[in-house]
């Protein structure tokens, strides 16, 4: 197969559909049998949020491990650059291969499960979709570099799930089953994990997609354009700056929320926004 000019073979995909049959199963169990057991009154919620909640705690699972992965990567590598232009390393060939599996398994949930989907969520799986398998197609070593400081940004997301679940925890309207939801530390974890969410989102997203999206530009591009193709590097670093404007704009919008729930004394009822990857 070519594109642009380049020679590309079709990747092994079956670890991406492993994981996301993986997740399918996962979400089941929970909607089925696992919550019951963990978050009170779950058995009275609507079919709809017990969807939600399953959804949520997959998508945690996902980027925990994510995080973690990049920790280890990040502490591991050493310096902010890649070491093959021209193939595509073993460990990032099998992140990415990880995250093409959720994200089929997310915009699946999404448009066929959930109620609710917003057009820049859309945007951010398929634009997210194609740059993987750019990647992955190309053998693009520069590409699977600036694709892994992209997961960085997903060190905010477990405080973005998990602001949701204590928010929709502390406003239920019977918590007898539970002694501990009565007890209002869900409403002070709740406060707590939303200043935790919006530390590291502004860190990890508002401050560093901008340095991601100008080192794509300033170093990479040069570097596609000698390695490998012009108009890859152009297209991925579109897409890099694409993210970048996405998590400016979600960031304004946490602002804004904050700003809403708690200037008013904490008591609103609005949860962090909608996840993303």
């Amino acid at each position: 197969m070519e594109l642009m000019g380049l020679q590309m073979a079709w990747p092994d995909l079956e670890v991406s559909y492993g994981v996301g049959l993986l997740w399918f199963a996962l979400l089941h169990a929970c909607y089925r049998t696992v919550l019951r057991f963990v978050v009170p009154g779950y058995e009275r919620f609507p079919d709809a949020r017990k969807w939600e909640w399953a959804n949520r705690v997959v998508a945690m699972l996902v980027c925990v491990s994510m995080s973690i992965c990049m920790a280890w990567y990040w502490f591991t590598k050493g310096e902010l650059t890649w070491d093959d232009a021209s193939s595509v390393p073993l460990f990032e060939d099998r992140c990415m291969k990880f995250m093409v599996g959720y994200l089929l398994y997310d915009l699946v949930i999404c448009v066929f499960v959930e109620s609710e989907i917003t057009v820049l969520f859309l945007v951010h799986h398929i634009i997210g979709l194609v740059s993987h398998m750019l990647v992955l197609l190309t053998g693009d070593g520069i590409g699977s570099f600036y694709t892994m400081a992209v997961y960085i940004s997903e060190g905010s997301t477990p405080f973005m799930h998990a602001a949701w679940m204590l928010n929709e925890l502390r406003l239920q309207e019977n918590k007898k089953s539970a002694a501990f939801w009565c007890s209002g530390l869900p409403d002070l974890l709740f406060k707590l994990t939303s200043l935790l969410l919006l530390t590291s989102f502004f860190v990890l997203r508002a401050v560093l997609s901008p340095y991601v999206a100008y080192h794509s530009i300033v170093v990479g591009l040069p570097a596609w354009t000698q390695s490998l193709n012009r108009e890859i590097g152009v297209l991925q670093a579109g897409i890099i700056f694409t993210f970048m404007c996405i998590n400016v704009y979600w960031f304004l919008e946490l602002v804004k929320l904050a700003i809403k729930n708690f200037a008013g004394g904490g008591g609103g009822g609005d949860a962090p926004a909608k996840k993303d990857q």
